[in-house]
């Protein structure tokens, strides 16, 4: 498996993508499997890059990207919870 349809893929599995980063930092593990080209998810890389788009995509409805790039860290930490929750309701 690769990475071939990407996007796709991680279309299709954002539920599962979204409840297995949050049961992760929730547990204190590691998340770098969702980041960087060493490590996969499922045989797809970099998935966390997928979560934080839709994460920033969804924000914009509300709030310009000046406003989201200046957020204090523990607001963003709140806001990226509250989307992984919402998001793993549809599992």
């Amino acid at each position: 498996m690769g990475q071939e349809d990407w996007l796709g893929w991680c279309e299709e599995n954002r539920a599962w993508l979204a409840a297995e980063f949050s049961r992760r930092v929730e547990g204190g593990e590691t998340v770098a499997p969702f980041f960087g080209t060493r490590h996969d998810l499922q045989g797809r890389r970099e998935c966390g890059h997928y979560l934080g788009h839709e994460m920033i995509r969804a924000w914009q409805d509300e709030l310009g990207l000046e406003e989201i790039a200046t957020l204090p860290d523990e607001e963003i930490k709140r806001l990226v919870m509250e989307a992984l929750l919402c998001a793993r309701r549809y599992l």
